[in-house]
Parts: structure tokens; C-alpha cells; sequence
């Protein structure tokens, strides 16, 4: 009994901690965790798991892969594309996995058994962007499949999120809902996510682009994302910003078709250093 209260314990915390982290939305692509996950008006394969809709307004097709050295054990792939069937409506899908591993198994007097557990998550979608017409205007829809790995335990889930971005000369705005109708089923119980809403502004002067991304739920848990990047030219940009208390900053290079990101974040009050590193190709 004791060994078991202690493992609830213990899962409890990484559980804490990695909602702490955002899973779903943590801006693993180099470049947009360099601008601290603000840019979600960026128009990139590399956006596709947090704003799709802006892969209607790139071209015919890309992917992208990304991955990083994450602190505390932690471990984050992704990899997504997308294919424009024609001018006005575009496919995608994606693959996201997130881990925190290296927790060894504890007894309540304090001894280790030798034996280690891990949490894992995994995060398939699938959906498809379109225009409104000849409108600066475009939406997506985004289908979720969701698998938790929980030590002895395990879960399954579904969920929709939808986003809307705009596209004017004096501003570039977005608006989105996620977790919708989002359920995950463990062994003998239902959860269900609160649903997220949000906007997201973006306004480029010259060579600087400025975006602040703000989301809430219906408790009104506010989270914010605030990012700035420089074109220093067609090839190079530098991005700094924050993901609520995080710092970050690093650059882009493109070659050719092929985008290499780089990000270097500095957790809130210093608690570990991530590096990631993303590389996109457009077509």
C-alpha cells in the first residue's frame, strides 16, 4: 500500500510538471521556440500543430522535422507535412511525441528497487485548411489522436481544434478554439480537456516582426506568448522572445529549399536549458 501511494505521489508531480510545460502546443520547431512559440501566423510546415491554416497560403507542398535536447530527461519529436490540392484548399498531417523518462522506482523507506518508469505521449492529427475565396482570410480543421503512457497505466482520446487567420497590410491576426469535444479514456474513468481559446497578432515593420499570442480557458487560466525576429536577409533571421516566463532566442538559415532552425530556451528561474533543432523544405 505504501508503495503504491508513493508511486501516485511521484506520478502525480511528473504530471504537474509536464502540464507545465504545455505538451500539446510547446513550441518545438526551432524557430518559433526561438520567437517563444508567438509566431503562430507563420506560414511554414513547421507551424502545422499549432495554426494549419496558414499552409494554405504557402506553397504546393513541405514537411518538417524537429527534435531537441531537452532537460530533465525529457524527449520531443515531431514531423508533419502537407500537400496543397489546389489554390484554395490544402491537406496535412502530423506526429508529435513527447517523454520524460528516468524516474527510478522508489520504496517508502527511501530505497531504490533498480527498476525505472517513464511518462510518454503521443500526438497524431490530420485535417485540411482552405481560403475564403479570394479573401486574405483562411480556417483549419484539425482532427487529434491521443495516446498517454502513464508508468502502469494507459489512455486513449480524441479532439478538434480549429483555427482562423487573417492577412492585412496593417496587421496579421488569428483566432482559435482547441480541445474541443477532446476526451481521453484510462482504464475505468473518462477525462475530458478543458476547452483552450485564444488570439494571436503579428505586425512586421520593415525588417522586425512583432507577435503576442494569448490564450485562456472558460476559468480564465491566462497563458501568453510574446516573440520578435529580424530578417537580416533572404537567408538568415534571428528570433528572440517568451513563453510565459521562459527566454528564448535563435535563428534560421535557409539553404535552397531546406530551412535549419535553432533554438536555445532558458526555463523560468533558471530551471533547465533546452536546445532544439528543426529543419523544414518547401516545394
Amino acid at each position: 500500500m505504501k508503495r503504491s501511494i508513493i508511486f501516485f505521489i511521484v506520478i502525480l508531480q511528473i504530471i504537474i510538471f509536464a502540464q507545465s510545460i504545455d505538451w500539446v502546443s510547446y513550441p518545438i520547431d526551432g524557430f518559433n521556440a526561438a520567437r517563444g512559440g508567438a509566431f503562430l501566423l507563420y506560414r511554414n510546415p513547421s507551424n502545422l500543430l499549432y495554426n494549419p491554416s496558414t499552409l494554405v497560403f504557402s506553397r504546393q507542398m513541405g514537411f518538417s522535422l524537429s527534435s531537441g535536447i531537452l532537460a530533465f530527461g525529457r524527449k520531443g519529436i515531431s514531423l508533419g507535412g502537407y500537400y496543397k490540392v489546389y489554390r484554395g484548399l490544402t491537406f496535412f498531417s502530423g506526429f508529435m511525441y513527447n517523454g520524460v523518462s528516468g524516474f527510478e522506482e522508489t520504496l517508502s523507506d527511501g530505497s531504490k528497487t533498480g527498476s525505472e518508469f517513464s511518462v510518454s505521449r503521443i500526438l497524431g492529427t490530420g485535417g485540411f485548411s482552405f481560403r475564403f475565396g479570394r479573401a486574405p482570410v483562411s480556417a483549419s480543421i484539425m482532427f487529434k489522436y491521443i495516446y498517454e503512457d502513464l508508468y502502469a497505466a494507459s489512455a486513449s482520446g480524441y479532439g478538434l481544434k480549429i483555427n482562423v487567420s487573417g492577412f492585412t497590410r496593417f496587421i496579421n491576426f488569428g483566432v482559435f478554439m482547441d480541445n474541443i469535444v477532446q476526451v481521453i479514456t484510462w482504464n475505468d474513468y473518462e477525462d475530458k480537456y478543458p476547452i483552450n481559446f485564444g488570439v494571436s497578432l503579428e505586425k512586421y515593420i520593415r525588417k522586425i516582426g512583432i507577435a503576442i499570442v494569448v490564450q485562456s480557458d472558460f476559468d480564465f487560466n491566462i497563458a501568453y506568448r510574446v516573440g520578435i525576429n529580424y530578417i537580416v536577409n533572404k537567408k538568415l533571421s534571428l528570433g528572440a522572445g517568451t513563453m510565459n516566463g521562459n527566454i528564448t532566442m535563435g535563428a534560421k538559415y535557409i539553404y535552397k529549399n531546406i530551412g535549419i532552425n535553432y533554438a536555445l530556451q532558458i526555463e523560468k528561474r533558471f530551471l533547465g536549458i533546452n536546445n532544439m533543432l528543426s529543419f523544414s523544405f518547401l516545394k
